[in-house]
């Protein structure tokens, strides 16, 4: 058709290739009429946060943000293949800006959570969220439960259970989910302390990437407190930038996992078999939607270790139900 602007097909096949997401939905074709159209609203969005104002009208913002999305999708999927080549080439990262830094400029409403998760599911398919839920309503005690009884690593994670009992009358619901995540890598020899990182109540976004970024590319959740558990902010970050602000720690994990699909990044490397067991036991994503890596490869098979933690969970489950 005269004046369309046809993705190639190379560019848009590449989404089979990259796991978990939608093929149809990695980088939409677009015709020149409508990237001009979104063009429009992406400006319109970007003078919008320029305002800070606190009044924003989110449900507009997200029927821009959806409008937007076959643009998104072409500038993320461009900028990575850049943020490839420049983790080839370190020199090359000191003179361009961050991928991930432009992304946020350009686009700041998709690093705010409620625009995150709806780029998420139409990427994916799947609503982390709801997952999440689900097990938490479903799950979480009992889980808790197992892993402070039945797993070689009682004592410790019976100790973080108790720690949070003496601070609290009934625990809350986030707090039981991180001490959850925390007890999950303890069972696999995991470092949890590579996942969630400490970090001054005082310290700003901007301090970060100087700071306790300044040696960690890897995604991360940065926590301002001292106590992980006691911080009203959390920023999950990567590539030494904070990217989405939530204000609680199962927003924050379930935004990272949203990140790494939405930008194509791998998950911390030290946490290979606990972020695999979330995406099984709790997201329900099925083997060959995982961005979990080891050593390298792809995992195509759920790993032993994970495997029998399931087993176990669900055997203690049906044992304390009788």
């Amino acid at each position: 058709m005269k004046g369309s602007n046809i993705v190639p097909k190379s560019h848009v096949t590449k989404g089979k290739k990259v796991v978990g997401v939608d093929p149809d939905s990695y980088q939409p074709i677009m015709t020149s009429a409508s990237k001009e159209v979104q063009q429009g609203i992406k400006e319109h969005l970007a003078n919008i946060k320029l305002l800070e104002t606190d009044e924003i009208d989110w449900p507009l913002i997200i029927k821009n943000m959806k409008e937007t999305y076959e643009l998104q999708r072409e500038q993320i999927v461009l900028g990575t293949v850049k943020m490839t080549k420049q983790a080839d080439d370190p020199d090359d990262d000191l003179h361009e800006q961050k991928l991930l830094t432009k992304l946020k400029e350009e686009w700041p409403f998709l690093f705010e959570m409620q625009c995150l998760e709806v780029h998420h599911r139409t990427l994916t398919k799947r609503d982390l969220a709801q997952k999440m839920k689900t097990f938490i309503d479903e799950l979480m005690d009992i889980s808790l439960a197992f892993m402070t009884t039945s797993t070689k690593c009682n004592v410790d994670n019976f100790i973080i259970r108790m720690k949070l009992e003496l601070k609290y009358d009934a625990i809350p619901t986030d707090l039981k989910l991180i001490s959850f995540i925390h007890m999950v890598a303890n069972h696999f020899g995991e470092s949890f302390d590579q996942l969630y990182l400490p970090a001054e109540r005082t310290c700003q976004p901007a301090e970060l990437p100087h700071t306790i970024l300044e040696e960690k590319k890897d995604p991360c959740v940065v926590a301002l407190d001292s106590n992980i558990y006691a911080a009203q902010k959390y920023f999950v970050c990567a590539d030494q930038v904070p990217l989405v602000e939530v204000s609680n720690p199962k927003d924050a994990f379930i935004a990272l996992v949203e990140v790494c699909f939405v930008f194509d990044l791998e998950y911390p490397p030290m946490l290979p078999l606990t972020m695999e067991f979330f995406e099984r036991y709790v997201f329900d994503m099925g083997v060959l939607d995982t961005k979990c890596k080891k050593k390298g490869r792809q995992l195509i098979v759920i790993s032993e270790a994970v495997k029998k933690l399931i087993a176990s969970l669900e055997e203690f489950g049906e044992i304390r139900t009788e």
